[in-house]
Parts: structure tokens; sequence; C-alpha cells
């Protein structure tokens, strides 16, 4: 009899894993980018093995707040997922003075994605062979440093290095990493940080000099290039990332699926391969463990963004 009294029982359970409706993959940046690609490869592989659709919307805007919006509208029922990276779920809180939310308290990271190692970046015509010289040039004339826009990873990292070195270094904000490299590559600007996916052809081709990279050791693809702390500036580590969150309140048995699916997808060769090409480095996280990893980047942002007094109307 008590046998039989769980049977009506196990459809709620099973119901609890997930219902037949579609997943839905927020994405805070237009389609093409490297958040988008993952989402889509993400849904590709979910949908097969879920037997269901999954469908990836692009939200771009407000630094994240558009699809963030979307996400806390959706049920806590693991049907919809947002994937989110350094600014969105780290940056953006500190520089935006009303951002719309709260990347500790309104979502539950589930699992982390990839990251990609920055590095630092002077045209190949320029007179700067190391960061020593760099930094000896800026004390002697101001130098014009570009990032992928107010606020963005490349932003803070050169007011870092202005503060690091007390050099002179003068922002020029444009609207996105391409911008930013072309005008880098034609000489208009004196320095970049980028991440190695949009940078090592141009290094390898001898268009662009890499002066650094972060990460705690050297990249396999320039290995000849010192670290930022081999170069004397250990603090501007910092790395673009990714990772999937869902709504506070979500179920934990749902995150854990959520995690195992996602876990499964980036340890498929075609996906790990399609990626480190780009210059990635996949993450393997628990989600209680990324959850404390994207609590150390909010905090970590908002100490540097509330020392260089950088805010975004």
């Amino acid at each position: 009899m008590a046998a039989a009294a769980l049977i009506p029982a196990l459809p709620r359970a099973h119901a609890q894993d997930f219902s037949k409706r579609p997943l839905t993959i927020l994405v805070t940046y237009p389609a093409g980018g490297p958040a988008d690609l993952m989402a889509r490869a993400i849904a590709e592989v979910m949908s097969e093995r879920l037997g269901r659709p999954v469908l990836v919307d692009n939200r771009p805007g407000g630094g994240g707040q558009v699809a963030a919006s979307a996400l806390l509208r959706a049920p806590s029922d693991g049907h919809t997922m947002m994937i989110g990276d350094t600014s969105t779920l780290g940056i953006n809180k500190a520089v935006y003075p009303n951002f719309s939310f709260d990347p500790i308290n309104d979502i539950t990271p589930v699992a982390p994605l990839m990251l990609m190692p920055l590095a630092l970046y002077v045209p190949k015509t320029s007179p700067f062979n190391s960061v020593t010289d760099l930094v000896a040039g800026a004390k002697t004339r101001p130098l014009n440093y570009a990032s992928q826009g107010s606020g963005s990873l490349g932003h803070l990292l050169g007011e870092m290095l202005k503060a690091e070195t007390g050099g002179q270094f003068n922002h020029v904000p444009y609207k996105g990493s391409a911008p930013a490299m072309n005008d880098l590559l034609g000489g208009q600007v004196d320095l970049l940080f980028d991440g190695i996916g949009p940078g090592l052809p141009y290094v390898t081709t001898g268009k662009l000099k890499a002066l650094a990279v972060g990460g705690t050791k050297r990249l396999p693809q320039l290995p000849e290039v010192p670290t930022t702390a081999e170069a004397g500036l250990p603090s501007l580590n910092l790395a673009l990332w990714l990772g999937v969150v869902v709504r506070a309140g979500t179920p934990a048995p749902l995150i854990a699926r959520l995690h195992g699916e996602i876990s499964h997808v980036t340890a498929q060769p075609k996906v790990t391969k399609r990626f480190s090409d780009l210059g990635f480095q996949f993450m393997a996280m628990s989600s209680e463990e990324f959850g404390q990893f994207v609590k150390r980047e909010v905090v970590a942002s908002e100490a540097i963004v509330r020392t260089r007094r950088i805010v975004l109307d």
C-alpha cells in the first residue's frame, strides 16, 4: 500500500525536472559574438538530448539589463536561462548608478562556460616593445588607450594601468571591440586591452605587438609574451568570462540538472575545438563554486570602479 501511494507522486516529481515546454537562453549581446555562439551551441546539444526546442533570444542593451529584465519576469522553473559575462554579472552593477538587477541576489549561477585572457596590444609601428617602455613613454607624453566602450573591461584595465604606473593615459571609448581594433591597427590610438581571440591573428601576421597577457602563466599561442605579473603589473589580470545563470528561487534539482546538461555540452570535442580556436579556455566549477566566483568578481569590480570613479549615465 505504501508503494502504491507513491505512484501518483512520480509524475509530479518528474515534472520538477523539466516540462515539455521549450527552454530559452537569453543573450545579453547581439547575434554573432562569443556569447551568442556559445548559446547556440548549448541550444543545439540540449535540444537533441531533451527532445524539445531550446531557443536563443538575443536581448542586447543596457549593459545586460534588458536580458536580465526578461529573465526576472520569467518563472523560476529553470526554463529560462541567461548567459552573462564579466561585464553584465561583474562590472556593470558598479558603473551604472541605477543598475536594475543585483547579480548576487536576483540570479543564481548555474555553470561557468569559458574565459579568454586579455592582452595589451600596441600597433606594429609603436616605439614600445615592452610594458616598461610603454610606461616610460606615458610619463613623458600622454598616450591614448582605446576601449570597447565606457565601463568595459578594456576601460577598467586602462584605468588600472594609469593608477598603477602614474603614467598619462587618456581613454578613447569605442562601440565594441572591432572599431577599437581597427583604429589600433591604423595607429590612431596607442594601445588597447582586448581578448586573445581578436588580437592573435594580427600579432602572428606582424600587424600588432602584444606586450603582456593576463593569466597566471604564459599562453601557448604567445610563449614569448610575458604575463602581466612578469611585466610588473600583477593586478592587471582580468579576463573575459562567460557563464549561465537563472532567476533566484529556481529549485536546486533543476539547477543541478542544468549544470549537468551544460557540462555535457562543454565537454563535446566539436564545441571545445571551436572555442579553443577563438582563444577561449573552458572553466570547470560546481554551481556553488561558480556562485562564489561571481561574488568575488562583483566585489573586485566595485573596488576598482570606486577607486577610479568610473560612472556611466
